[in-house]
């Protein structure tokens, strides 16, 4: 696994995060998780609070921003409608910071109804491998269910059972072991185990046992 205070990609948002974006902004989620895999990341999750304008700051990078219709309700789902708008943006993270060139990955702002804290922003995540943040100060934060699951290839769901989000975190799975870096991966949602099957891309172990516990 790569040293997050060390990946090429991991420092050019941290020098975005200190330089150019707000004090409660967090960048959280796949991207690190990716980046800390050896992976290629399609986009950056940076969470935001109400006070920064978002449009301007696109267009103020040369860059600009767009609402994305429903993508609120659906980060909101079972969380108390605590995200006020999504954006997706035209700029990308490339070897020299921020661009609207193809290359890198893309930026996507989640603008929340009050600044939230990296804790929170955890406690939304469904997977215990997503649980990973760059803060504004630089620094790096990983929930401590995260580690374990990289080293192990296991990734846990960690809502609770009658979520309304399983249908969504199920959805996700599938799509995450259609990636090469996944397929030798197991996803373990309860009694549900989840693992790549070459014909099918996915396949579901009805009855599995569960993996070893991971060790602390």
């Amino acid at each position: 696994m790569n040293d997050p205070n060390y990946h090429p990609m991991i420092s050019r948002l941290r020098e975005i995060l200190m330089v150019d974006l707000p004090s409660d902004a967090i960048v959280a989620g796949g991207c690190l998780r990716d980046c800390i895999l050896g992976g290629i990341p399609k986009d950056v999750d940076v969470f935001v609070g109400p006070g920064m304008n978002v449009p301007a700051w696109a267009q103020a990078h040369g860059g600009n921003c767009w609402a994305v219709c429903g993508a609120a309700t659906e980060y909101d789902m079972g969380l108390q409608a605590s995200v006020a708008q999504v954006f997706d943006t035209n700029l990308r993270v490339g070897d020299d910071g921020l661009t609207t060139d193809r290359d890198g990955p893309e930026i996507q702002f989640i603008q929340m109804k009050r600044p939230t804290s990296v804790e929170e922003q955890f406690a939304r995540f469904d997977f215990d491998f997503c649980k990973l943040a760059l803060l504004q100060d630089g620094s790096f934060k990983a929930d401590p269910t995260a580690y374990p699951a990289l080293r192990q290839k296991v990734a846990r769901w960690t809502l609770e059972e009658g979520d309304v989000r399983r249908t969504g975190s199920v959805d996700r799975v599938i799509r995450w072991l259609q990636r090469p870096m996944f397929r030798s991966w197991r996803f373990v949602m309860g009694n549900k185990v989840f693992v790549y099957h070459p014909s099918k891309n996915f396949a579901l172990l009805k009855g599995a046992a569960e993996p070893p516990e991971r060790a602390q």
